[in-house]
């Protein structure tokens, strides 16, 4: 998954943060997830893109865009 193709767009930072509690009381997974934020600005203002990550199993990774609440 990648962020959409936008003119302009700029990533501004990005951070980990553990999942939060009531989200990693309903994760299946075998790996615990992180989150990923992404703050970006473009030419129309800026956002948040947040992603679940996790390792596979079966050596791959698990990627998964999350709501994100209002961007930067």
């Amino acid at each position: 998954m990648a962020l959409p193709k936008v003119a302009g767009l700029k990533v501004i930072k990005s951070v980990t943060r553990p999942m939060p509690a009531e989200q990693l009381a309903n994760w299946r997974g075998q790996s615990t997830p992180i989150i990923v934020d992404i703050d970006t600005d473009t030419p129309g203002g800026g956002q948040r893109y947040s992603y679940i990550c996790a390792n596979d199993p079966k050596g791959g990774v698990f990627v998964q865009r999350t709501f994100t609440p209002a961007g930067p």
